[in-house]
Order: C-alpha cells, then sequence, then structure tokens
C-alpha cells in the first residue's frame, strides 16, 4: 500500500522501503543517506537507533511524549511531533524549510546525544559510586 501510496504521490525516487536491515554496513548505508530518521513510537523504550543515527549526525523526530522524545530538545539536537498523522507530517514539512536550522540540529545532535561504549561504561561507573556513596550507611 505504501509503495503504490508513494508512486501515486511522485515520492518513489525520495523514499527507500528497505525492508529488514541486517548488518552493520548496510546500516550505516541508510543512516549516511538519511535525511531524518523517523521514530513515532510511544512504546519503545530508549533506543540505541537515536544513538546510531547521532554517530552519522542524523537527528531524529520523536513521537511526543515518549521515552525517546525526553533526550531531545526539540528543534535543538533532534525533533519532536504530536503523535496524529498530520499533526506529524505537517512537522515534518516545517523542518525541512528551515534548511539552516536543520543542519545546526544535524551537528548538534552528534555533539550531545552520540555516546561511545567507553563513554557510557564511565558514567555507568559514575552513577555506581554516587549510589555507594548515598547509601554507604545504611545496614540492608
Amino acid at each position: 500500500y505504501l509503495t503504490k501510496l508513494s508512486e501515486k504521490l511522485g515520492l518513489q525516487d525520495s523514499v527507500i522501503f528497505a525492508g529488514e536491515v541486517n548488518g552493520r554496513e548496510k546500516l550505516s548505508y541508510y543512516y549516511q543517506i538519511a535525511d531524518l530518521l523517523m521514530f513515532p513510537s510511544l512504546y519503545d523504550t530508549d533506543s540505541i537507533a537515536k544513538i546510531e543515527a547521532a554517530a552519522f549526525g542524523l537527528p531524529t523526530i520523536f513521537a511526543e511524549n515518549s521515552l525517546n522524545s525526553f533526550a531531545v530538545k526539540d528543534g535543538y539536537n533532534g525533533y519532536v511531533a504530536p503523535t496524529r498523522a498530520t499533526a506529524f507530517a505537517f512537522r515534518l514539512i516545517n523542518i525541512f524549510r528551515r534548511p539552516k536550522q536543520y543542519e545546526e540540529v544535524r551537528k548538534n545532535v552528534k555533539e550531545t546525544l552520540y555516546k561511545t561504549w567507553p563513554n557510557v561504561v564511565h558514567q555507568a561507573e559514575q552513577r555506581y559510586y554516587q549510589i555507594i556513596k548515598e547509601h554507604k550507611d545504611k545496614n540492608f
């Protein structure tokens, strides 16, 4: 249905229906050629997809009030849109009507959302030390 709809709307040269993507190399190819990662789910937890996209300077648009949406500052290092299909679509259109802001978001997403494994391990270690310090005098 969506393939036929994209053809009817004249978008067949602008949309890729990739299906299941396996393999790091192929996945990185799609992140590199994309302009935006759309993540409209309300139910997924903190997604690794946003970190993978951020590694390539690829902004993500999240559904408003989803767990993932709280990781971004709308219009700074990603985007947030209402969950209604029409409102989501208008948000997409407005993103690309502001190319200078979009380029700033691309820059900011890599600087603020991309995390290396050593960085993640360091953050976890610091959090463990904080918890131990806060609870060192308690008897369990």
